[in-house]
């Protein structure tokens, strides 16, 4: 068996239909000579019926020979989301660290990522001391 090359790279041809053609499944699709492969995988192009039997027993129920499967539901939080005013008040005055102004999250990172859940450090010892002296 003579070793045939195929004509756009210097691949080996080895299968007897790349020999034929003259190239192989990589550069005939890449050209367009070959149709795309098709997906294993695809979803049904008619929708999915219940398929009965004809003769059915008055006492007794059809059951579907082909289960109807149900779509999902998406998901919902039963809880609501975090508020940053009524979670941190310590937002209510400027943060000394990242310098973020009253009633914005603090930053890290920079300034790149906003800090959700928590504020620098400064942030609640500055809110600690403007509450003690208020009262006072």
């Amino acid at each position: 068996m003579k070793a045939v090359r195929c004509k756009f790279c210097p691949q080996l041809l080895l299968t007897p239909e790349s020999r034929a053609r003259g190239y192989g499944p990589v550069c005939g699709r890449k050209r367009g000579l070959i149709p795309p492969a098709t997906p294993r995988h695809t979803t049904a192009t008619t929708p999915v019926t219940a398929v009965t039997t004809p003769a059915v027993h008055p006492n007794q129920i059809a059951i579907p020979i082909q289960p109807v499967i149900p779509t999902e539901a998406p998901m919902s939080t039963s809880t609501e989301p975090p508020t940053p005013t009524r979670d941190l008040p310590q937002i209510a005055i400027h943060c000394p660290t990242c310098w973020a102004a009253p009633g914005e999250l603090c930053t890290s990172h920079g300034g790149t990522r906003t800090r959700r859940h928590d504020v620098h450090q400064s942030r609640t010892s500055a809110w600690n001391r403007r509450t003690t002296t208020k009262e006072n």
